[in-house]
């Protein structure tokens, strides 16, 4: 029963042999039969919810974190069984060669008034191509290493504010952590865009002379819709992610994400993984997807070839949401707090 409509559901267990014969193609069949009567029958609607008792609800709250915990150990083994596979083969990702060797120099009779691309549009066009084979590419120095080091204090100031604020009405923590609750070791912190300190760092970041801002106007347009901003923040002791993509695949790439680093990142902080390629419909990922049962995603892991993000402050990695990709754990005694900014068109 709810508030606002009523809803009603039996079910009924059976021997299929009490119903007529003509309707019995097979002996005896467990049939379940399930009727629903909505508000619009004669039922009345005037039931009312009686709020659990503050007893029912530490209880479902033990359980609920029970339930919790037990999913978050299953993710952490089925993770470290994932990283037994490919275990060795990891490297770090690097700038493209085919962006290294753009020409950084703007030519004579280049610019708005020429023909003629410019330095920063070749590497932008490179990117792109980047990103349509590999699914991510890497830019330094996005944003400079002192406005890093600032927006690493916002951000962290907004999280003692949103725990302050949860901790008054629990019922905001879908606002403030998009959660129903703050987790520990990871966690996101929707960060609000009025702020000077979110202000000054995206039109850095977005501005249209900057690596980021001329990449997402090549592959969004100039309507591009902000999609996701907050911030990532992973402590030491949380565990590797299982390999996941944000985003199922589609023909079209639906969002492109942006990982600003905020500090130096380092092995033991647990860099993002990602597996290039698999954004499309290769039959490496066509593995991973169908292959569980049949031991090929096993064997397209054993093969597999990640990349890991080891950024300074400042540097970003950009990547197509269709793409397989992980966290590492941040280790328990060499890891420390990681705080990234993330931008998704």
């Amino acid at each position: 029963w709810g508030n606002n409509s009523t809803m009603l559901t039996f079910v009924v267990f059976a021997k299929i042999s009490l119903l007529p014969k003509i309707l019995l193609p097979k002996k005896v069949v467990l049939l379940c039969l399930c009727v629903v009567v909505s508000s619009t029958s004669g039922l009345s609607t005037t039931t009312t919810t009686t709020p659990p008792s503050p007893l029912a609800a530490a209880a479902q709250g033990r359980v609920d974190n029970l339930l919790f915990a037990d999913q978050q150990a299953a993710m952490a083994r089925q993770a470290e069984r994932e990283h037994s596979l490919f275990e060795g083969s990891e490297r770090e990702l690097s700038i493209p060669r085919a962006v290294v060797q753009a020409p950084k120099k703007v030519k004579r009779g280049s610019g708005f008034a020429s023909s003629q691309p410019s330095g920063a549009q070749k590497e932008t066009a490179a990117r792109v191509k980047v990103l349509e084979k590999e699914g991510v590419v890497r830019l330094d120095q996005s944003m400079d290493p002192s406005t890093a080091r600032k927006l690493r204090e916002a951000i962290l100031r907004e999280i003692a504010e949103a725990r302050e604020a949860v901790a008054a009405n629990p019922a905001t923590a879908m606002s403030r952590f998009h959660a129903r609750e703050e987790q520990r070791l990871r966690s996101f912190v929707l960060l609000p865009l009025h702020e000077a300190a979110f202000v000054d760092a995206t039109r850095q970041l977005l501005d249209k002379e900057r690596p980021l801002g001329l990449l997402y106007e090549a592959l969004c347009g100039l309507d591009g819709v902000l999609y996701d901003f907050y911030g990532l923040r992973t402590e030491p002791g949380s565990y590797r992610q299982p390999i996941h993509f944000d985003t199922p695949f589609q023909p079209t790439p639906p969002l492109y994400a942006s990982f600003v680093a905020l500090q130096d990142v380092t092995l033991a902080m647990g860099p993002t993984h990602f597996l290039p390629g698999t954004h499309l419909q290769t039959t490496e990922r066509l593995a991973f997807d169908d292959g569980l049962i049949d031991g090929r995603r096993d064997a397209m892991l054993k093969a597999a070839r990640p990349k890991y993000a080891l950024l300074k402050a400042g540097d970003l990695v950009i990547f197509d949401m269709r793409v397989l990709h992980f966290g590492a754990a941040n280790q328990p005694e060499d890891g420390a707090t990681r705080i990234f900014l993330n931008l998704t068109f």
